[in-house]
C-alpha cells in the first residue's frame, strides 16, 4: 500500500524499499513541523556562546552560524551576506562519510554545488525545506535542504543552507536552524 501510495520505492528488483521524497515531505508537514521543535540545552548555549563571541562584526557572526551548525549536525552549511559576496562554507567532508555520498556522479554533483553556490544562492525569508527534487539549486536534487534568512549586526541579512541525506534528522536540524535564526535576529532587531 505505501509503494503504491508513492511512500515507498524499489529502485531495483533486488533492491529492498527506500523511502520517496514524497514520504519525508509527509513526515516534516505532518510530524516535524506540527510538533515543538526542540534542541539540547547544551546545544542551545553552544549557539548562544558562538554568536555572542562575535557579536558586531556580520562576516564573523556568519562565520560562527556556519561552524556551530556544522559541529552539531554534521552536515554542509553554508552562509552568506545577502546581496555581497560572502560565504562560508563547511562541512562538505561529513556528507561523504554517508554512504549515499559514495557514487560519483552524486559526489561531483554537490562538490560542483559547493563550488558554485554564490551564483546559486537564493533569498528565504522564513525557515524552509526542500528535500530531494523540490531543490531550488541546480546541483542539489536528491539531498534535503533546510534554508533561512536571519538579520546581522549592522543592518546586515544572512542567509543559510544546510545540506544533508534525505534521511537525515529534520526535527534536530530544524530546531537548530530555527533557534539559530531567532537568537541571531533578536540580538540584531
Amino acid at each position: 500500500e505505501l509503494e503504491r501510495a508513492g511512500y515507498l520505492e524499489q529502485p531495483h528488483t533486488s533492491a529492498g524499499r527506500i523511502t520517496t521524497d514524497k514520504a519525508y515531505r509527509y513526515f516534516v508537514d505532518k510530524v516535524v513541523k506540527q510538533e515543538p521543535l526542540e534542541i539540547a540545552p547544551r546545544e542551545k548555549h553552544r549557539i548562544d556562546e558562538s554568536i555572542q563571541e562575535k557579536s558586531r562584526d556580520p562576516r564573523e557572526v556568519n562565520k560562527s552560524i556556519a561552524q556551530v551548525l556544522n559541529e552539531l549536525s554534521d552536515n554542509l552549511v553554508i552562509t552568506s551576506i545577502v546581496d555581497e559576496d560572502d560565504f562560508f562554507k563547511i562541512g562538505l567532508k561529513n556528507l561523504f562519510e554517508f554512504p549515499e555520498f559514495q557514487e560519483f556522479d552524486r559526489m561531483f554533483r554537490l562538490t560542483s554545488f559547493f563550488e558554485d553556490v554564490e551564483q546559486e544562492f537564493r533569498r528565504f525569508r522564513e525557515v524552509q525545506v526542500f528535500i530531494g527534487h523540490e531543490s531550488p539549486f541546480h546541483n542539489v536534487s536528491e539531498e534535503a535542504i533546510i534554508c533561512a534568512e536571519y538579520r546581522l549586526p549592522n543592518g546586515f541579512t544572512g542567509s543559510v543552507v544546510m545540506v544533508g541525506p534525505t534521511r537525515m534528522n529534520y526535527r534536530r536540524n530544524l530546531g537548530l536552524v530555527n533557534y539559530t535564526k531567532n537568537k541571531v535576529d533578536e540580538l540584531y532587531e
